[in-house]
């Protein structure tokens, strides 16, 4: 394994089965390398014998959204819905029947004021009367003949 490859020379089988294994020293890894990019018939030789790659690495092939059974769910969370929303709106309107009737108050304009003739005052002078003019307070004992 340690001989160099020459051109036109292939590597043999446990010299490929080292590279496989990552067991070759750098040096060899690189000129197997190197040979190998030339080298379809080697390449070919190598994928042949490299392990099968783990199926858990592996993506799992997606199915399409609106395929068949997929939109099972979506459709009866929708209809769902629909049914909700229809037994809120129509419970919603029978209860309004059954209250009853709102009262609202009515505005209406006062009437007009009739206009009536403001009352006269009669206004009395009176005169200052003299002293013999005057009228005498009566007493609460009887009628005084204005003797004290």
């Amino acid at each position: 394994m340690s001989e160099l490859l020459q051109s036109g020379q292939h590597p043999d089988a446990d010299q490929l089965s080292a590279f496989i294994e990552h067991a070759l020293p750098a040096h060899e890894q690189e000129e197997t390398l190197a040979h190998l990019a030339i080298c379809p018939h080697c390449r070919s030789i190598v994928a042949l014998s490299m392990p099968a790659a783990d199926p858990l690495l592996q993506e799992p092939a997606r199915r399409p959204w609106l395929s068949g059974w997929m939109m099972v769910w979506p459709a009866g969370a929708a209809l769902a819905a629909m049914i909700l929303a229809g037994i809120y709106v129509r419970n919603g309107f029978v209860v309004e029947k059954h209250l009853p009737p709102t009262q609202t108050a009515r505005s209406i304009p006062p009437a007009p004021l009739k206009e009536e003739p403001a009352p006269t005052v009669k206004l009395q002078t009176r005169r200052r009367a003299s002293p013999e003019t005057a009228p005498v307070p009566e007493s609460p004992f009887g009628p005084s003949d204005g003797l004290l």
